[in-house]
């Protein structure tokens, strides 16, 4: 079975010049737009739970970052030219309808997010190029909150997670057969099953990160010291082992611990 696009035809033409600069919304360079953006997005959704790790910095992902940055507020000014599809499957093209419609959905939050995240990198950059960094006391405390707070600003990306939907809509508006449609929503629940895992394995390194006063498992089982990717595996494969039949020789040590895993456990079954 064919997805139906449409059921009121192919756009009609032009009814001004400026309509004739519109982004169609089905075209291959607004899908070929939007899976980039979904990649972006999944990077943010990754990567930023990931500090807690404290991952070693990185030239590439400094020019990932910088990348995502460009990309975010591109697509500001793109989607005041991207028409949109009604209910009804009518392309509108005019280009103060679109506005209108960006404004009151996505405008002010992309504008928000976008406007922070370049004042952040502004802010570090000058406090990294200013001499009294590496001399003065108060210097290096400065730069350690402008660190944190940069941090806390690049955490504001996950609202765009908001997003997604919208992206794999339009997204699947380009499958037209129902077994690439099976597949993409297959896909879709395995990799959404992951990513609750990756936010469970997260949070179950910070618990026991955080653990003040009672012993945490990354102390009993000397997880602490070990490296970045070794920390990351050992507690996704205790997120894992909530989820399903396997086992390993990770427990809680103390109360918070235990608390969290009951509740993964009790979520697990009722949601999965």
């Amino acid at each position: 079975l064919k997805l139906m696009r449409f059921t009121s035809g192919e756009a009609g033409p032009a009814t001004s010049g400026w309509e004739r600069f519109t982004i169609m919304p089905t075209s291959r360079g607004r899908m070929c737009w939007d899976l980039l953006g979904l990649f972006f997005l999944a990077v943010d959704f990754i990567w930023i739970p990931m500090q807690v790790f404290d991952p070693p910095g990185s030239k590439s992902f400094q020019v990932l970052e910088m990348a995502i940055l460009t990309y975010w507020t591109v697509d500001i000014p793109t989607s005041f030219c991207t028409g949109y599809t009604t209910r009804m499957g009518v392309i509108v093209r005019s280009l103060g309808k679109v506005a209108v419609r960006y404004i009151r959905s996505w405008f002010f939050l992309d504008l928000l997010l976008v406007s922070t995240e370049w004042l952040a990198i502004l802010l570090v950059d000058e406090a990294a190029a200013d001499g009294s960094v590496n001399t003065d006391t108060a210097g290096i405390l400065r730069f350690g909150k402008l660190v944190r707070a940069a941090r806390i600003i690049r955490s504001l990306r996950l609202l765009r997670m908001m997003k997604v939907r919208q992206l794999l809509f339009a997204l699947q508006e380009h499958i037209d057969s129902e077994w690439m449609s099976i597949i993409f929503t297959t896909a879709i629940n395995m990799l959404g099953l992951l990513a609750v895992n990756h936010y469970v394995a997260c949070f179950w390194y910070w618990l026991g990160r955080t653990s003040q006063g009672d012993e945490s498992w990354l102390d009993y089982y000397f997880v602490r010291d070990r490296s970045f990717s070794e920390r990351y595996v050992v507690s996704l494969h205790w997120s894992l082992t909530q989820f399903t039949p396997a086992s390993m020789q990770v427990l809680p040590r103390n109360v918070r611990e235990n608390t969290f895993a009951v509740f993964t456990i009790v979520g697990g079954l009722l949601g999965f």
